[in-house]
């Protein structure tokens, strides 16, 4: 037997948003694990949801649900399935465990490694979820928090394997970000020094190879950049989102293309823009840069993305308006 809703259902609306119930969850419990910084906590995981919100505001007048017993017992195992494992999170300290593979392994991100196994987990939640209420068809209509937790994780991984510099072809823009961000900061007033300071006047940065060693307003600190700094987890998602967009939108190909390399210099201007960020801040607002790090770059990520698609729904809508008043005069 199977059970179809109303589109308008309130029923429906609930369950299809039903996977950002976790999300809700552990905002809750643990609010302190939804940080923005990517390799350092959930904080990912509220893009997701909103990208899943998002996508359903899109497609809910399009799609109806068949549920059946099988899919309403795959439904209720998914969330069974991601209640246990933060049972075990926190009733059994799983993240110690998963820890202890890292180490077992020779995995030297372990940090990396923890938060992995949790969006992989959420990932397959989801998916769980969206094909017990609709089919796998309908994957494609939420596609995009998919390829973002995907994207995520795939980065996770990466770095949990190569820190730092060990996967040095990775780094090869770091020069030039470097010296872009220290022009910034140079025509914010800030002194730099390419040799060793002696004595230098307050604020300074002193150069040396990837390393920012910065002497501010309020003390000391040395800033190091490696290659996860060079938004390598931004331009991905960017990539993987845009695809589907391009895949998506009614346009010809070669403004495609344009769209796709115009969002893609915009998106690493926005990550060495975060860059500068951080270091102003630790220059002239605090060295204690830990909070105001886990949140900028995934903030600057996520305002830009949504004002470059805004801007190009936007161009499509006033092209298309444009196109057919041509066509009525003609």
């Amino acid at each position: 037997m199977n059970l179809r809703l109303k589109n308008s259902s309130k029923l429906m609306d609930f369950l299809s948003l039903s996977p950002i119930i976790p999300v809700l969850f552990l905002s809750i419990i643990d609010p302190k694990s939804l940080i923005m910084a990517w390799n350092e906590g959930r904080g990912g995981l509220i893009f997701a949801a909103i990208f899943l919100f998002i996508e359903w505001l899109n497609v809910r007048s399009s799609l109806t649900f068949k549920l059946n017993k099988k899919r309403i017992l795959i439904f209720l195992l998914s969330f069974f399935g991601i209640s246990f494992f933060y049972a075990l999170v926190y009733l059994w300290n799983l993240h110690e465990k998963i820890a202890y593979t890292a180490n077992l392994l020779r995995i030297p991100g372990t940090l990396n490694w923890i938060w992995l196994w949790e969006y992989i987990v959420y990932t397959i939640f989801l998916i769980l979820c969206l094909i017990s209420l609709f089919d796998k068809k309908a994957l494609k209509e939420f596609i995009v928090p998919i390829v973002y937790l995907i994207g995520t994780a795939s980065i996770l991984l990466l770095d949990a394997l190569f820190p730092y510099n060990s996967l040095g072809f990775m780094g090869f823009f770091i020069p030039a970000i470097m010296e872009v961000v220290i022009f910034l900061l140079w025509i914010s007033g800030v002194q730099i020094l390419r040799n060793f300071p002696m004595g230098g006047s307050t604020p300074y940065v002193y150069v040396s190879q990837n390393l920012l060693f910065i002497k501010g307003n309020h003390g000391s600190i040395v800033l190091e950049i490696n290659w996860p700094c060079v938004g390598i987890l931004s331009m991905l998602i960017y990539t993987l989102l845009m695809t589907i967009l391009m895949i998506k939108l009614n346009a010809p190909l070669r403004r495609k293309i344009l769209y796709f390399f115009i969002g893609a210099i915009g998106t690493f201007f926005v990550n060495i823009f975060r860059i500068y960020l951080i270091t102003w801040y630790t220059i002239f607002i605090s060295i204690d840069v830990k909070i105001f790090h886990e949140s900028i770059g995934e903030t600057l990520f996520l305002v830009w993305i949504i004002a470059f698609l805004l801007i190009i729904m936007k161009s499509e809508t006033v092209i298309l308006k444009s196109s057919k008043t041509k066509m009525n005069i003609q």
